[in-house]
Protein backbone atom coordinates (compact mmCIF):
# COMPACT_ATOMS: atom_id res chain seq x y z
CA UNK A 1 0.00 0.00 0.00
CA UNK A 2 3.07 2.65 1.38
CA UNK A 3 5.30 1.20 -2.18
CA UNK A 4 4.58 4.39 -3.90
CA UNK A 5 5.40 6.61 -1.12
CA UNK A 6 8.32 4.50 -0.29
CA UNK A 7 9.47 4.67 -3.85
CA UNK A 8 9.43 8.66 -3.64
CA UNK A 9 11.72 8.62 0.16
CA UNK A 10 14.07 6.17 -1.37
CA UNK A 11 14.88 8.66 -4.52
CA UNK A 12 14.81 11.25 -1.99
CA UNK A 13 17.93 9.50 -0.01
CA UNK A 14 19.55 8.79 -3.79
CA UNK A 15 19.73 12.86 -4.14
CA UNK A 16 20.45 13.65 -1.04
CA UNK A 17 23.31 11.25 -0.44
CA UNK A 18 25.06 12.08 -3.75
CA UNK A 19 25.10 15.78 -3.13
CA UNK A 20 29.04 15.63 -3.51
CA UNK A 21 30.21 19.60 -4.88
CA UNK A 22 29.39 22.54 -3.02
CA UNK A 23 26.77 24.11 -4.73
CA UNK A 24 23.95 25.91 -3.20
CA UNK A 25 20.83 22.67 -5.07
CA UNK A 26 22.79 20.42 -2.75
CA UNK A 27 20.88 22.41 0.32
CA UNK A 28 17.36 21.63 -1.34
CA UNK A 29 18.11 18.44 -1.49
CA UNK A 30 19.35 17.41 2.00
CA UNK A 31 16.76 19.57 3.42
CA UNK A 32 14.68 17.51 1.55
CA UNK A 33 14.70 13.68 2.64
CA UNK A 34 15.54 15.45 6.72
CA UNK A 35 12.04 16.93 6.69
CA UNK A 36 10.83 13.59 5.50
CA UNK A 37 12.90 12.02 8.19
CA UNK A 38 11.73 14.17 10.63
CA UNK A 39 8.14 13.84 9.64
CA UNK A 40 8.76 10.37 9.81
CA UNK A 41 10.56 10.22 13.05
CA UNK A 42 6.77 12.20 14.10
CA UNK A 43 4.96 9.39 13.07
CA UNK A 44 6.86 6.46 14.82
CA UNK A 45 8.74 8.00 17.78
CA UNK A 46 11.61 6.20 18.51
CA UNK A 47 11.59 7.79 22.17
CA UNK A 48 8.12 6.43 22.41
CA UNK A 49 8.07 3.20 24.15
CA UNK A 50 5.22 1.50 21.75
CA UNK A 51 3.68 2.85 19.19
CA UNK A 52 0.44 2.11 17.74
CA UNK A 53 1.22 -0.68 15.45
CA UNK A 54 0.21 -3.51 17.90
CA UNK A 55 2.71 -2.17 20.76
CA UNK A 56 5.79 -2.70 18.32
CA UNK A 57 8.53 0.04 18.96
CA UNK A 58 10.17 1.88 15.90
CA UNK A 59 13.96 0.36 15.84
CA UNK A 60 11.69 -3.01 15.97
CA UNK A 61 9.83 -2.14 12.67
CA UNK A 62 13.41 -0.94 10.60
CA UNK A 63 14.73 -4.17 11.66
CA UNK A 64 11.25 -6.47 10.59
CA UNK A 65 11.38 -4.75 7.24
CA UNK A 66 14.86 -5.40 6.55
CA UNK A 67 15.47 -0.84 6.64
CA UNK A 68 19.12 -0.71 7.60
CA UNK A 69 20.91 2.75 6.86
CA UNK A 70 24.52 2.43 6.26
CA UNK A 71 26.86 5.47 6.48
CA UNK A 72 31.27 5.81 6.31
CA UNK A 73 32.78 7.95 9.25
CA UNK A 74 33.97 11.45 7.91
CA UNK A 75 36.66 11.81 10.64
CA UNK A 76 38.85 9.64 13.08
CA UNK A 77 40.73 6.30 12.29
CA UNK A 78 38.17 4.43 10.90
CA UNK A 79 36.71 5.99 7.75
CA UNK A 80 36.71 2.97 5.12
CA UNK A 81 34.74 1.21 7.88
CA UNK A 82 30.72 1.41 7.60
CA UNK A 83 28.65 1.48 10.01
CA UNK A 84 25.11 0.22 9.69
CA UNK A 85 22.17 0.76 12.08
CA UNK A 86 17.91 0.23 11.66
CA UNK A 87 17.82 3.22 13.35
CA UNK A 88 16.06 6.78 11.31
CA UNK A 89 17.58 9.33 14.30
CA UNK A 90 21.19 7.78 12.86
CA UNK A 91 19.82 8.21 9.53
CA UNK A 92 19.22 11.42 10.53
CA UNK A 93 22.21 12.37 12.65
CA UNK A 94 24.02 11.33 9.18
CA UNK A 95 21.83 13.36 6.65
CA UNK A 96 22.36 16.31 9.04
CA UNK A 97 26.06 16.17 9.38
CA UNK A 98 26.55 16.14 5.19
CA UNK A 99 23.85 19.04 5.49
CA UNK A 100 26.88 20.92 8.11
CA UNK A 101 29.92 19.78 6.04
CA UNK A 102 27.64 20.88 2.46
CA UNK A 103 27.41 24.32 4.56
CA UNK A 104 31.09 24.40 5.32
CA UNK A 105 32.03 23.57 2.07
CA UNK A 106 30.07 26.29 0.37
CA UNK A 107 31.93 28.84 3.16
CA UNK A 108 35.41 28.07 2.38
CA UNK A 109 34.41 27.93 -1.51
CA UNK A 110 33.28 31.91 -1.57
CA UNK A 111 35.28 34.28 -3.02
CA UNK A 112 36.23 35.96 0.16
CA UNK A 113 38.55 38.98 -1.46
CA UNK A 114 35.29 40.70 -1.90
CA UNK A 115 32.67 42.39 1.02
CA UNK A 116 29.54 40.19 -0.78
CA UNK A 117 32.30 37.05 -0.64
CA UNK A 118 32.97 37.40 2.54
CA UNK A 119 29.45 37.82 4.07
CA UNK A 120 28.23 34.61 1.91
CA UNK A 121 31.11 32.91 4.06
CA UNK A 122 30.29 33.83 7.56
CA UNK A 123 26.56 33.01 6.79
CA UNK A 124 27.59 29.76 5.74
CA UNK A 125 29.97 28.84 8.36
CA UNK A 126 27.66 30.17 10.75
CA UNK A 127 24.32 27.35 9.90
CA UNK A 128 26.93 25.14 9.66
CA UNK A 129 27.85 25.62 13.48
CA UNK A 130 24.03 25.72 13.90
CA UNK A 131 23.24 22.31 12.28
CA UNK A 132 26.07 20.41 14.24
CA UNK A 133 24.20 22.14 17.86
CA UNK A 134 21.06 20.89 16.63
CA UNK A 135 22.43 17.23 16.11
CA UNK A 136 24.02 17.33 19.43
CA UNK A 137 21.59 18.90 21.35
CA UNK A 138 18.36 17.56 19.32
CA UNK A 139 19.05 14.28 17.71
CA UNK A 140 21.83 12.56 19.44
CA UNK A 141 20.18 12.18 22.91
CA UNK A 142 17.14 10.24 21.43
CA UNK A 143 19.59 7.82 19.35
CA UNK A 144 19.31 5.66 21.97
CA UNK A 145 22.93 3.98 21.26
CA UNK A 146 26.81 5.18 21.38
CA UNK A 147 26.74 7.81 18.61
CA UNK A 148 29.45 6.78 15.81
CA UNK A 149 33.25 7.99 16.41
CA UNK A 150 32.84 11.58 14.52
CA UNK A 151 29.79 12.53 16.26
CA UNK A 152 30.71 12.01 20.19
CA UNK A 153 29.94 15.36 21.85
CA UNK A 154 33.49 16.07 22.67
CA UNK A 155 33.58 16.43 18.62
CA UNK A 156 30.93 18.01 17.51
CA UNK A 157 31.69 20.81 20.14
CA UNK A 158 35.00 20.68 18.56
CA UNK A 159 33.42 21.68 14.99
CA UNK A 160 30.90 23.84 16.00
CA UNK A 161 33.00 25.95 18.00
CA UNK A 162 35.57 25.64 14.56
CA UNK A 163 32.88 27.02 12.19
CA UNK A 164 32.08 29.57 14.59
CA UNK A 165 35.90 30.62 14.48
CA UNK A 166 35.81 30.46 10.67
CA UNK A 167 32.37 32.39 10.67
CA UNK A 168 34.48 35.00 13.32
CA UNK A 169 37.36 34.88 11.05
CA UNK A 170 35.23 36.53 8.13
CA UNK A 171 33.45 39.44 10.05
CA UNK A 172 37.24 40.66 11.17
CA UNK A 173 38.30 40.39 7.58
CA UNK A 174 35.52 42.34 6.58
CA UNK A 175 35.95 44.98 9.56
CA UNK A 176 39.19 45.40 8.48
CA UNK A 177 39.24 45.57 4.64
CA UNK A 178 36.26 48.19 5.50
CA UNK A 179 38.89 49.85 7.62
CA UNK A 180 36.86 49.76 10.93
CA UNK A 181 38.24 51.16 13.67
CA UNK A 182 41.46 49.71 15.46
CA UNK A 183 39.36 49.21 18.84
CA UNK A 184 36.26 47.36 17.52
CA UNK A 185 39.03 45.28 15.05
CA UNK A 186 40.66 44.13 17.98
CA UNK A 187 37.62 42.83 19.66
CA UNK A 188 36.71 41.09 16.78
CA UNK A 189 40.35 39.50 17.05
CA UNK A 190 40.46 38.42 20.27
CA UNK A 191 36.81 36.66 19.51
CA UNK A 192 38.12 34.59 16.95
CA UNK A 193 41.36 33.40 19.20
CA UNK A 194 38.70 32.76 21.89
CA UNK A 195 36.95 30.45 19.57
CA UNK A 196 39.75 28.62 17.95
CA UNK A 197 41.23 28.04 20.98
CA UNK A 198 37.72 26.32 22.14
CA UNK A 199 38.06 24.61 19.24
CA UNK A 200 41.73 23.08 20.17
CA UNK A 201 40.69 22.33 23.67
CA UNK A 202 37.69 20.30 22.41
CA UNK A 203 39.65 18.44 19.63
CA UNK A 204 42.24 17.15 22.35
CA UNK A 205 39.12 15.30 24.15
CA UNK A 206 37.96 13.76 20.60
CA UNK A 207 39.21 10.62 19.12
CA UNK A 208 38.29 11.48 15.64
CA UNK A 209 39.90 15.04 15.48
CA UNK A 210 43.64 14.34 13.53
CA UNK A 211 46.98 16.12 15.48
CA UNK A 212 47.05 18.52 12.73
CA UNK A 213 43.89 19.91 13.25
CA UNK A 214 44.64 20.70 16.31
CA UNK A 215 48.13 21.89 15.76
CA UNK A 216 46.52 24.52 12.84
CA UNK A 217 43.78 25.81 15.53
CA UNK A 218 46.83 26.66 18.18
CA UNK A 219 48.14 28.71 15.87
CA UNK A 220 45.29 30.35 14.73
CA UNK A 221 44.34 30.74 18.46
CA UNK A 222 47.62 32.47 18.61
CA UNK A 223 47.57 34.25 15.53
CA UNK A 224 44.24 35.81 16.66
CA UNK A 225 45.85 36.55 20.09
CA UNK A 226 48.57 38.65 18.10
CA UNK A 227 46.05 40.15 15.73
CA UNK A 228 44.03 41.61 18.70
CA UNK A 229 47.10 42.98 20.83
CA UNK A 230 48.54 44.61 17.34
CA UNK A 231 45.28 46.41 16.95
CA UNK A 232 44.61 47.57 20.84
CA UNK A 233 48.32 49.10 20.43
CA UNK A 234 47.25 50.97 17.24
CA UNK A 235 44.35 52.33 19.07
CA UNK A 236 46.61 53.03 22.00
CA UNK A 237 49.14 55.01 19.38
CA UNK A 238 46.14 57.04 18.53
CA UNK A 239 44.98 57.79 22.33
CA UNK A 240 48.44 58.81 23.22
CA UNK A 241 49.10 55.80 25.51
CA UNK A 242 52.94 55.25 24.74
CA UNK A 243 53.49 52.68 27.27
CA UNK A 244 50.31 50.52 27.29
CA UNK A 245 51.38 50.46 23.31
CA UNK A 246 54.59 49.23 24.13
CA UNK A 247 53.23 46.61 26.55
CA UNK A 248 50.72 45.03 23.83
CA UNK A 249 53.11 44.93 21.59
CA UNK A 250 55.43 42.87 23.53
CA UNK A 251 52.37 40.50 24.31
CA UNK A 252 51.64 40.32 20.30
CA UNK A 253 55.08 39.27 19.83
CA UNK A 254 55.04 36.85 22.08
CA UNK A 255 51.56 35.40 21.06
CA UNK A 256 53.01 35.14 17.30
CA UNK A 257 56.26 33.32 18.31
CA UNK A 258 53.70 30.98 20.00
CA UNK A 259 51.75 30.27 16.67
CA UNK A 260 55.11 29.98 14.72
CA UNK A 261 55.36 27.11 16.90
CA UNK A 262 53.60 25.25 15.05
CA UNK A 263 55.12 26.33 11.46
CA UNK A 264 55.62 22.62 10.45
CA UNK A 265 51.71 22.03 10.58
CA UNK A 266 50.54 25.02 8.44
CA UNK A 267 50.22 25.99 5.09
CA UNK A 268 52.06 28.53 3.12
CA UNK A 269 49.22 30.86 2.96
CA UNK A 270 48.92 30.82 7.19
CA UNK A 271 52.50 30.45 7.59
CA UNK A 272 53.16 34.05 5.28
CA UNK A 273 50.40 35.86 7.41
CA UNK A 274 51.99 34.58 10.52
CA UNK A 275 55.36 36.21 9.33
CA UNK A 276 53.73 39.59 7.82
CA UNK A 277 52.30 40.05 11.08
CA UNK A 278 55.98 39.08 13.38
CA UNK A 279 57.43 41.68 11.14
CA UNK A 280 55.17 44.28 11.00
CA UNK A 281 55.06 43.91 15.27
CA UNK A 282 57.95 43.93 15.48
CA UNK A 283 58.90 46.90 13.86
CA UNK A 284 56.03 48.91 15.09
CA UNK A 285 57.59 48.13 18.75
CA UNK A 286 61.13 49.39 17.75
CA UNK A 287 59.67 52.70 16.98
CA UNK A 288 57.09 52.53 19.87
CA UNK A 289 60.21 51.16 22.13
CA UNK A 290 62.28 54.07 20.81
CA UNK A 291 59.25 56.94 21.22
CA UNK A 292 58.65 56.06 24.52
CA UNK A 293 62.43 56.07 25.91
CA UNK A 294 62.65 59.77 23.96
CA UNK A 295 59.17 60.88 26.17
CA UNK A 296 60.66 58.98 29.07
CA UNK A 297 63.70 60.99 28.75
CA UNK A 298 62.24 64.52 27.76
CA UNK A 299 60.11 64.25 30.67
CA UNK A 300 63.02 62.98 33.01
CA UNK A 301 64.69 66.70 31.78
CA UNK A 302 61.44 68.67 33.16
CA UNK A 303 61.06 67.23 35.87
CA UNK A 304 64.74 67.84 36.59
CA UNK A 305 64.38 71.38 35.66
Amino acid sequence: MFKQDLEVIDALRRDAANVREPHTSGIRKVSAYAGQLSWMGGKFPIDVRFSILRGIRMSDICSQIGVEFTWYPALGYNTERPLSENNLKFELANILYNLAALYSQLAVSANRSATEGLRAAANYFCQAAGVISYIQKDILPELRGTPPEDMDPATLECLEQLMLAQGQECFWQKAAMDKYKDASIAKLAARVSDFYGAARDWGVKSEAISSEWIHHMTAKHHHFAAAAQLRQACDCLEKRKYGEEVARLRDSIVCVNEALKEARYLNKVVLGDLNGLKNKVTEDLKRAEKDNDLIYLSKSRTANR
